[in-house]
């Protein structure tokens, strides 16, 4: 039968335990914090350098194109990088357009797969962001390419044209 003590010594070790795993929760929360503390510093100095117009290291620089160039400073930056990387690549294409291997091999260059670049365009279109002709097989900036595209219907506002329960026309 257990006695008194011995009562007693099961509870001092448990909490000895306790007291460990505290001291160890307790350890990690101080190196979160300064881990976090140092954080917060690479992001003042970080947007002090955009202040001045300084590039981060690593951030590669690049010369646009004339065409393009203008819109593409202009246009707000998307969430998906992938998609990012083909809307600059358009207008810096201008006029002419790049087809979709092209936009694939590009994307590719930048370390993302051609299945997030299918993606990405496929988005964009839907978006309204760029235009593409089938029959050619390109893809375009939005304001840039042929004016009239087979295929693409406008309305006079530019938008495509709905159905009446807000479903777009033509394929589904």
């Amino acid at each position: 039968m257990a006695t008194a003590a011995d009562s007693l010594t099961e509870k001092i070790k448990a909490c000895d335990r306790a007291d460990a795993a505290l001291q160890t929760a307790l350890a990690a929360i101080l190196k979160s914090r300064a881990e976090l503390a140092a954080l917060r510093e690479d992001l003042a100095a970080l947007r002090a350098n955009a202040g001045a117009g300084l590039v981060p290291d690593g951030t590669p620089e690049r010369a646009p194109s004339e065409a393009g160039a203008v819109e593409a400073a202009q246009a707000p930056r998307l969430r998906s990088p992938v998609a990012q990387i083909i809307v600059d690549a358009l207008a810096d294409a201008g006029d002419a357009g790049l087809s979709g291997m092209a936009l694939n091999q590009i994307v590719a260059e930048r370390g993302f797969t051609k299945d997030s670049s299918e993606k990405a365009k496929v988005s964009l279109k839907r978006a309204g962001l760029v235009r593409h002709d089938r029959i050619a097989t390109h893809w375009y900036a939005l304001g840039r390419g042929p004016k009239h595209i087979p295929g693409e219907e406008q309305t006079a506002n530019g938008s495509s044209p709905k159905t009446s329960n807000g479903a777009k026309r033509g394929r589904v």
